[in-house]
């Protein structure tokens, strides 16, 4: 059929999945410390370097800063979440997408979720994804993998349409993707006839795990990546476990003086959770030249760039040619 899983011996059943381990530092979601000794620690750290900062570099002033400040240390999830990883792991992505901050959220993790710009962007980039990813479920016989995977709910939520020959693999270097993917699938009954395999594994080692794919779909990985040649190495990994001809589905972050927010005041306020409070590690700006000159060199043609009405994060959809 095309399509070489590459399997090891170490099988846990989702329909039929497999875990490979990868060795690449995981990013934004390592074991961290989430005591409340150590939330109040990162808390104060982060109190005292605020107030040592020239005012006029914070978005906002000082006291409203402080004020977000101990409502992200005093709500239990994707506030604090963010606050002491300095970035979204998959399931924290999908609760505030998809779930809008999750079951029982606080009024600053329903803030992020729904009033957000950049959170805003991203789910908006992910219903085009969604429609593009739809698009070629047309096909009868068809293999997706999403890397990193998450919850793997950019597969999970397609429309089957009755078509039992499709393969939905999900890559991620998270340990805890397995459950998530586990339970989303549980949840999204219309793909429960389809097989879907789960790879705990290096996205940069992709070609490993898969081989001859339809199409790659990838999000949420080069928004961390500094090098450029780093970039381009993750690129040539999607290339290589792409059958020639199939199609890479991604996106990135688009320099800030291109956004076209629909609110400044929720602008300012973001600035200064992901700025200057949390110090994310996502922020990592490319321009469409630059994206562009990557992915052609990784062996892509760019066929179409989508992008969302804030203009944040664009959609790219490329073909493997070489």
């Amino acid at each position: 059929m095309g399509i070489r899983i590459i399997m090891t011996a170490a099988a846990i059943v989702l329909a039929s999945s497999q875990l490979c381990l990868g060795s690449t530092e995981i990013l934004s979601h390592a074991i961290i410390d989430d005591s409340e000794e150590a939330v109040a620690a990162r808390v104060i750290s982060i109190t005292q370097r605020l107030r040592s900062a020239v005012p006029a570099s914070l978005a906002l002033p000082l006291d409203e800063t402080l004020e977000i400040l101990g409502e992200m240390a005093s709500c239990n999830g994707l506030g604090r979440w963010l606050l002491m990883h300095q970035g979204l792991n998959g399931f924290w992505t999908a609760e505030a997408i998809l779930r809008a901050g999750g079951e029982g959220a606080s009024e600053i993790a329903k803030w992020m979720a729904n009033e957000a710009p950049g959170f805003r962007a991203t789910r908006e980039r992910f219903q085009i994804f969604r429609k593009i990813l739809q698009e070629h479920l047309d096909a009868e016989d068809i293999t997706f993998v999403s890397v990193p995977c998450g919850t793997m709910e950019d597969l999970l939520r397609l429309d089957p349409k009755d078509k039992e020959a499709v393969r939905f693999i999900g890559i991620d270097l998270d340990p805890q993707a397995f459950e998530w993917v586990k339970k989303a699938s549980a949840e999204n009954h219309g793909t429960a006839f389809f097989q879907k395999v789960f790879c705990q594994a290096d996205a940069f080692e992709l070609p490993t795990q898969v081989e001859n794919a339809d199409v790659v779909v990838s999000n949420g990985l080069n928004i961390y990546i500094n090098d450029d040649a780093k970039v381009v190495e993750l690129y040539k990994a999607f290339a290589a476990s792409l059958k020639l001809g199939g199609t890479l589905i991604t996106s990135h972050l688009s320099p800030p003086a291109l956004a076209e927010p629909y609110d400044m005041a929720a602008l300012k306020k973001q600035l200064a959770i992901v700025r200057d409070i949390c110090e994310m590690r996502w922020q990592i700006f490319r321009p469409e030249e630059l994206v562009r000159t990557q992915l052609e060199e990784a062996g892509f043609e760019v066929q179409q760039v989508i992008w969302d009405t804030q203009k944040m994060f664009p959609t790219y959809v490329c073909q493997r040619v070489r």
